[in-house]
């Protein structure tokens, strides 16, 4: 049995990289884990471990890839034949490099993704009482999504420019499930946000900017364990993925001065 692993609280890209790990490979004996389990293959995460494993991340310095799904893709691209199917599936990445790299969409692609889940549903012969179940989970969640969309919305910030640029700036409980992010860089242009989460703190920088790199700001801030994306659109201390143990020693307003003093050096 082969032992697929990957982080707890997986995302989009874990998941996604995961279903197309095993459709693409055509497993038929397997089983799926979380970190810090040992297996064979190792989807958006990298084991902490010097073995002869598979591994499919995106966060190293020099990947050309966008998500752990496009990894898994374009390695494994080779065993699939069928044109109509390989198109499928890279569509499915292109959606999962939108959303992982960038912001969510906007809720007008709601009626494609319904409209293209019921369609699926109706071509799978499930029997009715399984297609109304699955209808009926999907719904649920979308509604609970939806809710904590608008909850998000209304979570408290502030927004500073700096040379033009817009910084909104929230912070939010440990067991406050929100990401007011979306919303603020979609329907309010900012540029970055900058979040506590609990123990989790840091900066996002919106999708459409492709400088400054974050990455600069690992010589203003002074501490250990910051994870510096290799694109440049996030410095984190701690992650949904990976949620900090403790705190920083840096409060969300030391982050926003750090970075309001960052882009003091650039333009937009």
């Amino acid at each position: 049995m082969k032992t697929i692993i990957t982080h707890r609280h997986p995302d989009l890209d874990a998941v996604t990289g995961v279903y197309l790990y095993i459709k693409m490979n055509r497993e038929k004996d397997y089983e799926i884990n979380y970190l810090p389990e040992v297996g064979n293959v190792y989807i958006d995460c990298v084991p902490d471990l010097k073995i002869d494993v598979e591994i499919y991340d995106h966060h190293s310095r020099d990947t050309l890839y966008k998500s752990a799904t496009e990894v898994v893709f374009k390695n494994l691209e080779h065993k699939v034949s069928d044109k109509n199917e390989l198109k499928a599936y890279s569509m499915i990445v292109d959606a999962v490099n939108l959303i992982d790299n960038a912001k969510l969409p906007d809720r007008v692609y709601l009626p494609v993704m319904f409209d293209t889940y019921i369609y699926g549903l109706n071509i799978s012969n499930i029997g009715k009482d399984n297609f109304w179940k699955k209808v009926f989970s999907y719904y649920d969640n979308v509604l609970q999504s939806l809710l904590l969309d608008i909850k998000s919305q209304q979570v408290p910030y502030r927004i500073e420019i700096v040379n033009n640029f817009k910084i909104a700036y929230y912070e939010l409980s440990s067991d406050e499930n929100l990401n007011p992010a979306p919303f603020l860089f979609s329907k309010m242009g900012v540029d970055f946000v900058v979040y506590k989460h609990g123990n989790n703190i840091g900066i996002v920088r919106e999708a459409t900017l492709t400088n400054p790199s974050l990455e600069y700001l690992k010589d203003l801030i002074k501490e250990n364990n910051w994870f510096f994306h290799p694109r440049g659109f996030i410095a984190a201390w701690g992650t949904a993925k990976y949620p900090a143990r403790k705190p920083s020693k840096y409060s969300i307003y030391d982050i926003v001065e750090i970075l309001k003093e960052f882009l003091k050096n650039y333009t937009k």
